[in-house]
């Protein structure tokens, strides 16, 4: 009975063992999955941040790179020489350049310009109507009379006003003659002028005379040298 009861007892031991092998085998793949998938997980993170390093090509990167300079720098060129050709091949202004220039001198020195002789146009000929219009015209216009040669009427002084004598020469009808005497006899020395008297419209007389003096004893020498040629002298209050 004894035997039976610790066979019995072994028997349930053996049980458990096998039971708890496949738990533990089961236990250690899920925790190797975990490691895996945790570890791929932070690769991932890496590759995603630049931290693994990842190999390229530099050498064609930079080939492509200066390729793709060279082809920039050709446009800007083409570029370059369609503008100038354009510019070239517009129209010059050339009258904005003309405004610019210095324009020549125009003017005219009418001191330098020979005035030529106009020539006397031919009068046309008068008809008979205009000859008739013109002769009464000519009737009706009286003609003026020449004015008479008037004495040069000389500027007294103011102390030649105020001073009460003076020599009279000579009074003649003829104004010619007395110019004539009073050149003469400015020529001589003596300071002679003329007057006008007009007594009536036709009765004018022209005066010659010189100087003038405060008294009579003053005029005694110029009288006595003007009576030498004029008999006709005389001392007059002014």
């Amino acid at each position: 009975m004894e035997k039976n009861d610790s066979t019995s007892q072994d028997t349930p031991c053996k049980d458990e063992q096998l039971v708890q092998l496949p738990r533990k085998r089961a236990m250690g793949w899920v925790v190797i999955f975990c490691f895996t998938s945790a570890w791929i997980f932070l690769l991932g993170i890496l590759v995603g941040r630049g931290m693994s390093p990842v190999k390229f090509d530099m050498d064609n990167l930079q080939k492509e790179l200066t390729a793709l300079k060279i082809a920039l720098i050709k446009k800007e060129q083409q570029l370059t020489k369609k503008d100038t050709n354009i510019l070239a091949d517009k129209p010059d202004f050339e009258f904005h350049e003309n405004l610019k220039k210095p324009k020549p001198d125009t003017t005219v020195s009418f001191q330098d310009v020979a005035t030529e002789p106009v020539e006397p146009t031919q009068k046309s000929i008068p008809s008979h109507k205009t000859q008739n219009v013109t002769k009464k015209k000519q009737l009706l216009e009286k003609p003026e009379k020449p004015p008479l040669n008037k004495p040069i009427a000389l500027p007294e002084d103011t102390d030649s006003a105020e001073k009460q004598f003076t020599i009279q020469i000579s009074s003649l009808k003829d104004p010619k003659v007395a110019d004539q005497m009073v050149t003469s006899l400015r020529k001589q020395g003596f300071p002679a002028y003329q007057t006008t008297v007009t007594i009536s419209k036709n009765n004018t007389w022209y005066r010659v005379r010189a100087g003038h003096f405060n008294s009579k004893e003053e005029s005694q020498a110029m009288m006595t040298k003007l009576k030498q040629e004029y008999k006709e002298v005389i001392l007059i209050k002014n």
